[in-house]
């Protein structure tokens, strides 16, 4: 049949499964009845010290809702997925990862599609994690994750 070229494409899609990061936290894990109380270094000595070890360890447990976008840098017009909200993995007990670094996984099950009827091969198509948050405001300053 003999060789086709394609020299535009009018789509590009993407199934998103899950996504799974995993993200470093100083002083987590110093929050109540999470420290090595052997470890006098560890232990928070103030009523200040010890708030902030906790709004650590629950921020790293309650981490932001993130999204996904998918753009063509030329048109620059994201296309998003819904906010989805990570769920933080069992830490290891056997000590492989470093206690300061969280595993999270999100579960999308989505399909982004990116049409346009002057697409090219050779356009770059980026796929950004994004706090939800952060693309949402209108500040044309915000920055991806990932």
């Amino acid at each position: 049949l003999g060789q086709v070229v394609l020299p535009y494409v009018k789509g590009i899609g993407m199934r998103i499964h899950q996504v799974r990061y995993q993200k470093k936290y100083k002083g987590a894990r110093e929050a109540a009845g999470t420290y090595d109380e052997d470890d006098e270094s560890t232990v928070p000595q103030t009523a200040r010290e010890f708030r902030q070890a906790k709004a650590a360890e629950d921020k790293r447990r309650n981490p932001a809702r993130k999204a996904i976008s998918m753009m063509r840098l030329r048109d620059k017009d994201h296309i998003l997925t819904t906010a989805r909200k990570p769920k933080l993995l069992e830490d290891d007990e056997d000590g492989s990862v470093s206690p300061e670094v969280s595993r999270y996984v999100i579960v999308y099950e989505e399909t982004l599609t990116l049409r346009c009827s002057d697409m090219q091969l050779s356009d770059v198509i980026a796929v950004y994690l994004w706090n939800y948050k952060s693309i949402v405001t209108t500040s044309s300053r915000n920055k991806p994750l990932g």
